[in-house]
């Protein structure tokens, strides 16, 4: 009787059968329950440095709703904010992050699994060394510096040796002049 019964649940509602079973099957695994709205979550889980922004999206696919809510939920409080509809997406901006949190978003019926954003500290720069090698015609030796403004005449050759507290995977160097 009981074998005729699931037979039946899953011959006239296959979707609803499927999902149950996964859920059942795999229950360390997060499978978003059936409903008309589901939500395409970027970035999902990050990692990100101290003091940047993070900028949380959802687009909604199927029954799209009037309004959304993130729910962030810290080591101290949790709390519910109201995203913004912009281009077919939720959105929600997070500025100057300093601690890891958790966040899930909460549209129509549809609600997300926990991701969870941490937050790596700066790398800091411990030394710089400026090596300068002047250009032949000037007939002046190669010299070194430490931090500080790099001044030297046009076709120099600048060498900088910059050292962090921590790997780094890409820096920008920007120079500016000063106009006198």
């Amino acid at each position: 009787a009981l074998a005729s019964l699931l037979i039946f649940y899953a011959a006239a509602t296959p979707d609803a059968f499927n999902n149950a079973l996964a859920r059942l099957i795999r229950p360390w695994e997060y499978i978003p329950p059936l409903s008309a709205t589901r939500l395409d979550v970027s970035p999902g889980d990050a990692e990100i440095l101290a003091g940047e922004s993070l900028l949380v999206e959802a687009v909604p696919r199927g029954v799209i709703p009037p309004n959304a809510e993130i729910i962030i939920k810290s080591q101290k409080a949790e709390r519910k904010e109201k995203m913004d509809f912009e281009g077919g997406a939720f959105i929600f901006q997070l500025a100057s992050l300093a601690s890891p949190f958790a966040y899930r978003i909460h549209a129509g019926d549809a609600v997300t699994r926990n991701y969870r954003v941490t937050i790596k500290p700066r790398p800091f720069i411990t030394s710089v060394r400026i090596a300068l090698k002047y250009p032949d015609y000037l007939g002046l030796p190669a010299t070194e510096q430490g931090e500080g403004d790099i001044q030297a005449v046009a076709g120099t050759e600048v060498n900088l040796s910059i050292r962090a507290d921590s790997p780094i995977n890409s820096a920008v160097l920007r120079l500016t002049t000063e106009e006198k």
